[in-house]
């Protein structure tokens, strides 16, 4: 059961750090000043890992979009819409 998600890597090596439980992530993460500072990980190599990550594209409704961020908005969009 995952009784926690978390998208930062500062907090889920503190989190580990304190022996919340257990990590998963790339291996930059034990690489970092943050992680080489805290108690030893036991890093496990997966031998074939894969991973998916899904994105969203967002801006606040109605607010000033400038002509530049509208254009890349604009080009994202008819980009992954298309696929």
């Amino acid at each position: 059961m995952v009784a926690c998600e978390i998208d930062e890597a500062t907090t889920a090596i503190e989190m580990v750090s304190a022996g919340l439980g257990v990590g998963f992530g790339p291996a930059w993460y034990l690489r970092s000043p943050l992680a080489a500072s805290r108690a030893p990980f036991s890093p496990v190599r997966l031998a074939a890992p894969s991973a998916e990550r899904v994105l969203r594209l967002f801006w606040r409704e109605g607010a000033y979009v400038s002509e530049a961020a509208r254009r890349f908005r604009d080009h994202l969009t008819a980009s992954l819409m298309a696929t």
